[in-house]
């Protein structure tokens, strides 16, 4: 693919305008030269696009195909048509070619815009095509005998140029090539394939060659000539588009229909295959979601309903009564910058719930606003949070009105839990204690800290459980003893994840077996008096 293909397109251009401003008046050329030149540089040309165009929709039956073909068989037959049966009359030449391109222009827009809509493959090929084709003939040979009958309008006066009706003819014939090359070249994001990049240039010289058309006001003259010549280039160019046609699909057939084939079947792939419901609404006035247009088998299955069903539907009445609002108004409250996502309860067969979230983004389909939302069940997900949520109520209930201080430790060591128990037990409340380090409390006895820093130690260094017995400090200064009953979990690469302690509180004891002792002792004392 050459990237300096587009260059004659603005040269030609500058030298039409050129010859506009200072046209010579001298007419060059006969008939006959210019019904061969015709012949060969338009007709044979095209006939090899429509031979293509048509292998490419009997196979695959796209209706944009066949509007193209139709184009290019006008273009194709439309030169000749308007020189032969009367090749020196200078008006009705210009009236049968410049009326001709014009339905060719309109069948090239038409086969665009199509070409780029979710129409179904057509049916009957060989039959529709044949119709087609037919129909393309008989509009042809209806133009040209109204202009050989002198029913049309004068189109061109010799020495003086087109009529206003002719000027406009050939203008919108201009803009409606542009715009088919503008269609084409948007439709497809990122790079182009080569048929579509030379049909593209192709379509702007045919447009540049007709702006020469509409500025000429001799036929045969030098910018009359020019502005031919540009669209023989253009036809140059179709027939560049064919040959790498060929030679990408290694067929006689249209890589653009391939390719947008190819497109349209994977997309609806992904479309059907999406494990989340996927469902596209158009939006009415107000912003609110009219019938579906597209919803996909997830979505069916996630609803137990079929297509029909959810398309003849009104689309709030899938919602729970109580949402109805509140999915309207997330529908009209939609922007093309960022996607909306809420949760809302869908009815599925039978009144059913099903709790879902919805991820919905606006786009434009030519023009028209339109909704695709994806649709995913939560409901599993929100009853296991439930589960989950109820599981941790209970443990915290539990874990609170434990006597024994339940303790938990971060990767940092900093603290992450902080029971009722633990509050009671050394007077910190959770807001004073989590996030803090041991470091950061006056928490540990002094005599102790060798002690306790040996086990954090141990327990950081992966120890999975520990216990160790020392004195702490209480947040109003005093003492208590204390057991802690040490465990560490560590992930799948031997990182530290947390450290939970267990700690009772063994002042009373510690002091009953001091007491204890001491009463041991003097009773030995005693017994030796």
């Amino acid at each position: 693919m050459s990237h300096r293909a587009w260059w004659p397109i603005p040269v030609l251009l500058i030298a039409l305008v050129a010859l506009r401003i200072r046209e010579p008046a001298a007419v060059h050329g006969t008939p006959a030269l210019l019904l061969s030149l015709n012949f060969v540089f338009l007709t044979l040309t095209s006939i090899v696009i429509v031979v293509l165009i048509s292998r490419s929709f009997l196979l695959r039956g796209l209706a944009g195909l066949l509007l193209f073909g139709c184009g290019v068989l006008v273009w194709a037959v439309v030169p000749v048509l308007a020189i032969l049966p009367s090749p020196n009359d200078v008006n009705t030449n210009v009236t049968i070619h410049n009326t001709g391109v014009w339905l060719a222009a309109l069948c090239h827009l038409a086969g665009a815009i199509v070409s780029i809509r979710a129409v179904p493959p057509l049916a009957a090929r060989g039959a529709t095509l044949t119709a087609a084709y037919c129909l393309t003939a008989a509009a042809l040979a209806f133009i040209a005998y109204s202009a050989w009958s002198g029913w049309m309008p004068v189109f061109f006066v010799q020495g003086e140029g087109g009529t206003p009706l002719r000027q406009a003819v050939v203008a919108s014939a201009a803009g409606m090539f542009v715009l088919t090359a503008v269609v084409l070249r948007v439709s497809h994001r990122g790079s182009l394939p080569a048929f579509t990049y030379w049909y593209i240039l192709a379509l702007l010289l045919i447009a540049a060659g007709l702006i020469g058309v509409m500025l000429q006001s001799s036929f045969n003259s030098l910018l009359n000539w020019v502005a031919r010549g540009t669209q023989y280039l253009g036809s140059v160019y179709m027939l560049i588009a064919a040959v790498v046609s060929v030679r990408d699909t290694q067929a006689w057939e249209i890589s653009l229909s391939a390719a947008l084939s190819e497109a349209r079947q994977r997309w609806e792939d992904l479309f059907h295959l999406a494990g989340d419901g996927i469902a596209v609404h158009r939006l009415g006035p107000d912003g609110a979601p009219e019938a579906a247009v597209q919803a996909n088998r997830s979505l069916c299955a996630m609803l137990g309903r079929g297509f029909d069903e959810l398309h003849a539907a009104p689309p709030l009445e899938i919602f729970a009564p109580e949402e109805r609002a509140a999915a309207a108004r997330h529908f009209q409250e939609l922007t093309p910058d960022a996607a909306s996502q809420r949760e809302f309860t869908l009815l599925g067969e039978g009144g059913r719930l099903v709790r879902t979230e919805v991820n919905t983004r606006l786009f434009r389909e030519h023009g028209a606003p339109m909704a695709m939302s994806v649709v995913r069940d939560v409901t599993a997900r929100l009853e296991a949070e439930r589960q989950i949520r109820e599981l941790a109520q209970r443990l915290n209930y539990h874990v609170d009105n434990t006597p024994v201080a339940v303790i938990e430790w971060g990767p940092d060591m900093r603290l992450t839990r902080w029971s009722g128990a633990a509050e009671r037990l050394f007077g910190w409340t959770a807001a004073e204690a989590l996030g803090k380090r041991i470091e950061d409390l006056r928490w540990v006895h002094e005599d102790d800290k060798a002690r306790v820093k040996s086990v954090s130690e141990s327990l950081r260094a992966g120890a999975s459980r520990s216990f160790s017995g020392n004195r702490n400090y209480r947040k109003d200064g005093s003492v208590v003893y204390c057991e802690w009953y040490n465990s560490s979990l560590v992930d799948e690469r031997g990182n530290l994840r947390s450290i939970l302690s267990l700690v009772l509180d063994v002042t009373a004891r510690t002091q009953a077996e001091a007491d204890l002792r001491r009463l041991n002792a003097d009773l030995e004392q005693f017994a030796y008096v």
